[in-house]
């Protein structure tokens, strides 16, 4: 397409240029997927939901989204809008050669677990006796972690012979090694009280 003009062109040949360059992959992405929010467990499994679809091929090139995807938080503990981390996902078919796969970046949050505390039954006194420190058992701490907790139950209040329901009171967690209380949460079950006869 080049060419030469003027009052000597006549006198001279025009040799085209011979250039090089590259065509690099095209990039695509994968939509349609959620980072799924978990329960703290101790570990950086995480999960996602929807539908994986490709975006960015070409008019009617042939590529496929193939693979076994896995997800990894960036952390075990709790937090809000943690990065998610995929791996796993490929591209296939005809036209695969001209395109790079980006995995995708999700986030999603890690809540603290809880912790059910549960009053031992059949704790009681006798009217016009101290009040025992009440007792309790609890479960939902991950294996490998053991809890320390301070403070006690309390009881409603009043003195008279009958039924007292038992509530968390000041009970608390404290951190303690591996236990850490911003992972966890108190939950008290209901529904057991303390007796004075």
């Amino acid at each position: 397409g080049f060419t030469i003009t003027g009052t000597d062109a006549g006198n001279y040949t025009l040799t085209q240029p011979t250039l090089s360059a590259d065509i690099t992959a095209k990039a695509l992405t994968i939509t349609g997927l959620t980072g799924d929010n978990k329960e703290y467990d101790g570990t950086t499994t995480a999960t996602a939901s929807g539908t994986a679809s490709l975006s960015g091929v070409l008019g009617s090139d042939v590529v496929t989204l193939s693979g076994t995807p896995s997800y990894t938080f960036a952390q075990s503990t709790v937090g809000t809008g943690i990065g998610i981390t995929t791996a796993g996902y490929t591209i296939t078919g005809t036209d695969a050669g001209n395109y790079s796969l980006t995995q995708p970046s999700l986030t999603a949050n890690i809540t603290a677990k809880a912790i059910a505390v549960t009053p031992n039954s059949n704790q009681r006194k006798v009217y016009g006796e101290t009040d025992p420190v009440l007792t309790y058992t609890f479960t939902g701490v991950i294996a490998g972690q053991t809890p320390s907790f301070e403070n006690t139950l309390t009881r409603a209040q009043g003195e008279s012979a009958g039924a007292y329901a038992i509530g968390l009171g000041s009970l608390s967690l404290k951190d303690n090694g591996l236990f850490k209380v911003s992972n966890y949460s108190l939950v008290l079950t209901p529904g057991v009280d303390f007796t004075i006869n």
